[in-house]
């Protein structure tokens, strides 16, 4: 079978990015294998201001650097994002090993005003660590610019 002649609902196994460029279109979006209810009602605007529209706890995440995450994550909806990507969104010109520390604690941040009902220290169903990265578990046809 060639590249993107496998079965569908096949796992990826063994395909790892080493960079931020995107997998064959062929591909699809990977999304959660269960999403909860609230992931399906949401959307997402990047044309103009980033809004979340749905479960989300406001608009808008507060935070400028949530912002910049999301925005990044959102470029590649339902699809592996690479910290360093990420790093690069939110803390352009400050040192990695400084900015490293603060992702974690951003992400947390974006969890829970992505899923505000999420129970402290349950897993998130909609932004996940996957990898060498995070994914925001959706589907391209919930942000606006797809």
């Amino acid at each position: 079978m060639g590249e993107c002649e496998r079965p569908i609902g096949t796992p990826n196994r063994g395909r790892r990015k080493a960079s931020g460029s995107g997998l064959p279109d062929c591909y699809g979006a990977f999304t959660a294998l269960a999403p909860s209810r609230s992931v399906r009602s949401m959307d997402f605007r990047v044309l103009g201001t980033i809004e979340v529209g749905g479960a989300a706890a406001g608009p808008s995440p507060p935070g400028a650097k949530e912002r910049a995450i999301l925005a990044r994550l959102l470029l590649d909806p339902g699809r592996t994002v690479p910290a360093d990507a990420l790093l690069d969104a939110g803390w352009d010109g400050v040192p990695r090993e400084v900015a490293a520390r603060s992702l974690a604690v951003r992400v947390a941040n974006l969890r829970a005003y992505l899923e505000p009902g999420r129970d402290r220290g349950a897993p998130s169903s909609l932004l996940v660590r996957d990898g060498p990265g995070y994914r925001l578990a959706i589907a391209p046809k919930q942000v606006d610019s797809h």
